[in-house]
């Protein structure tokens, strides 16, 4: 056999100058937004919304997707950013209490404060609302 002539064969790609491909086949650029992003690729990376930049916030919803990890249910981008979203119309307050009950209770997760986990019960109708038809 016919040895090589160039003992870094790359398969018929070029070599790894920018602008061209490496030896697997990968675009430089393509490999650097990989390394960084200009999307979220992970919960940890959607941003958050200025009106929740605060440290305590931040620990919290740190704790929060930490918390979720453990349980092998990580947060998803997605839900991460309409949790954020939620969290932004609450305010921080409610947000962190959201957080934190939903940890301490084992839950999955998260609820305004005051809802009930969505379940709210309907109070019994008093007399005068039944003859109306409530």
């Amino acid at each position: 056999p016919k040895p090589k002539e160039n003992p870094q064969e790359t398969h018929g790609l070029p070599t790894a100058n920018p602008g061209e491909t490496d030896k697997i086949g990968y675009d430089k650029e393509d490999k650097e937004d990989k390394i960084n992003p200009p999307y979220p690729l992970k919960a940890d990376d959607v941003p958050i919304p200025k009106e929740l930049d605060d440290p305590v916030f931040k620990d919290s919803w740190k704790d929060w997707l930490e918390f979720r990890k453990s349980k092998r249910k990580p947060v998803s981008i997605k839900a991460a950013q309409a949790q954020l979203n939620d969290f932004v119309q609450w305010g921080k307050t409610a947000a962190i209490e959201s957080i934190k009950h939903s940890i301490k209770s084992d839950y999955q997760g998260l609820f305004q404060p005051g809802s009930r986990n969505g379940n709210q019960r309907r109070k019994a109708a008093t007399a005068e609302e039944h003859a109306n038809g409530w």
